[in-house]
């Protein structure tokens, strides 16, 4: 199986985002800038977030104008099955100092507000695949994990240091049969004020198997691995429709554009504890984005963002949480549809 991220980067200039509506290119040019909504502007060293989903393999999602129903010719070949899922994010406000950010981190960017996120998350879930003649199954303890350093609003959330673990079962089906093989691998993405570095990491010892540096200036972009939390905190308030926004991966290298379409806000049943207290609604805005590349598009992703509550709505405290996020799976090659992971907020914690 091969997992679509586009985890994008979204462009930050001078405090906020230079975008283009994409309805026409000579539509004016709007800022959107960022906030603190994840803490509620409560930017102290010592703050801190934990957010804990359950991931739920969906195999006939169809919601919002997606269908992500498993492709039928796919069933021939292959049945699958994805349990015991979870998604875990902690974001914490930490000193600025050499005891917190890692020895690693050659950059030359120095952070003015002695302040700094850390930021992480974990992704895992069981995937069992049954194909061939005779048949056998094949089972993987998948996982994802990214450990980020990044700026705080004052600086647009600018990344300094990033690593990232994945190992997962990929999917291959062709005229040559169906195969299910493990990829693992590790990067660390090194920011400095005019470029970026990509390095390759050997999993067994943690040296540098090969890199590739890439120009870019300081402060137009945000790390793949932030791009959940960085949507929650960009205001949108008083923009309509689409836009658009650069994007760095390490599938891309270099910069791409992710298009990002804001749906109707809706009110979602929940079953969520916040900070101790039972929860069964919130009120949410929904957005659907994928890569502005007719090449590179993929399936559209969805994400359902907490959104600020009216004087009559008795809610859950705004944190601008993401409430749901709904992934699309594809077989690697061919992309044939193979359902969707649904992640559901379960679980938050925040404070000091």
């Amino acid at each position: 199986m091969k997992r679509k991220f586009f985890l994008s980067l979204i462009s930050v200039l001078l405090g906020g985002i230079c975008l283009t509506a994409s309805a026409c290119s000579c539509t004016p040019t709007q800022t959107l800038s960022l906030t603190s909504d994840w803490n509620n502007n409560s930017n102290t060293i010592g703050y801190k977030e934990t957010a804990v989903y359950s991931v739920e393999h969906v195999a006939d999602f169809n919601s919002d104008g997606l269908n992500y129903a498993v492709s039928d010719a796919l069933k021939d070949d292959v049945t699958f099955s994805f349990s015991n899922g979870t998604y875990t994010v902690s974001a914490q406000i930490v000193p600025a100092t050499t005891s917190f950010i890692p020895s690693r981190y050659t950059g030359n960017i120095q952070v003015e507000s002695g302040q700094i996120i850390h930021l992480t998350t974990e992704f895992k879930i069981t995937s069992s695949y049954t194909y061939g003649n005779p048949a056998q199954t094949k089972t993987s303890n998948d996982f994802i994990k990214t450990d980020s350093y990044i700026c705080t609003v004052g600086a647009s959330y600018t990344p300094l240091y990033v690593t990232q673990e994945n190992k997962y079962a990929i999917l291959s089906v062709s005229d040559q049969g169906t195969n299910v093989a493990e990829s693992h691998f590790k990067r660390e993405f090194i920011y400095s004020t005019d470029k970026y570095v990509i390095n390759e990491i050997n999993v067994d010892d943690n040296s540098v198997k090969a890199f590739k540096e890439y120009k870019y200036t300081y402060r137009t972009a945000i790390d793949n691995s932030e791009l959940l939390f960085t949507l929650r905190n960009v205001n949108i308030e008083n923009v309509d429709g689409i836009f658009s926004l650069p994007t760095i991966s390490a599938t891309y290298g270099a910069p791409q554009t992710i298009k990002i379409s804001r749906l109707e806000d809706a009110t979602e049943n929940v079953n969520l504890t916040a900070n101790g207290t039972p929860y069964t609604q919130m009120q949410v805005r929904k957005y659907v984005f994928n890569v502005d590349n007719q090449m590179m598009a993929g399936k559209s992703q969805l994400v359902f963002i907490q959104a600020k509550p009216t004087e009559q709505t008795s809610t859950v405290d705004y944190r601008a949480h993401v409430v749901k996020y709904v992934e699309p799976l594809t077989v690697y090659g061919s992309f044939a549809p193979m359902g969707a992971l649904v992640y559901s907020l379960q679980s938050v914690t925040y404070g000091k």
